[in-house]
């Protein structure tokens, strides 16, 4: 007499394998991976229990490596009790907002347009500048640019774009 095996996959719609299980596992702890980088403000603001927002918290404060991995995994079991796709809309829409927040600065500097003026048509720029402001020197507004568009990385060229908006802002 042959035993009659049970499979239950088949058989219960609701099963989850071991496998899936710990994949589950594994994807909340990445994205707690992703909510413990954001800033302590945006960590309160989460829409989620004081015990996973404090394990949030409590990981910038951890500075030994074999910790912070159990750490995170701890903050994983704590995300287990969570609504995942409320915190990603929450997320989703801070992001949002912050990037009109952006946008709206963007539009309203006056010095970055004429930086950006500067960088496109220097030459005339410099003259429509001088006509404006005469206490502005045209060496220097030239010598400015030069450095702008000569910067390799990134770091100097934000150096190079602020130090010529202080020399506008301190000579307008």
């Amino acid at each position: 007499m042959a035993i009659k095996r049970f499979n239950r996959k088949e058989n219960d719609p609701d099963y989850y394998s071991k496998t899936q299980n710990k994949n589950e596992a594994n994807a909340l702890t990445k994205f707690g991976q992703e909510l413990v980088e954001l800033s302590v403000a945006k960590i309160n603001a989460l829409p989620v229990e004081d015990v996973t927002r404090q394990s949030l918290l409590d990981y910038q404060k951890i500075t030994s490596n074999l910790a912070r991995k159990r750490h995170f995994l701890y903050i994983g079991k704590c995300l287990r009790t969570e609504d995942e796709p409320a915190i990603r809309a929450f997320l989703e829409q801070s992001n949002q907002q912050e990037i009109k927040k952006k946008q709206a600065v963007e539009k309203v500097d006056p010095l970055q347009t004429m930086v950006d003026g500067l960088l496109e048509n220097s030459e005339q720029q410099i003259n429509v500048l001088l006509d404006e402001y005469p206490t502005l020197a045209r060496q220097t507004l030239r010598q400015h640019v030069r450095n702008i568009q000569k910067a390799k990385t990134p770091e100097k060229n934000n150096q190079a774009v602020t130090k010529l908006k202080n020399y506008l802002k301190d000579n307008q």
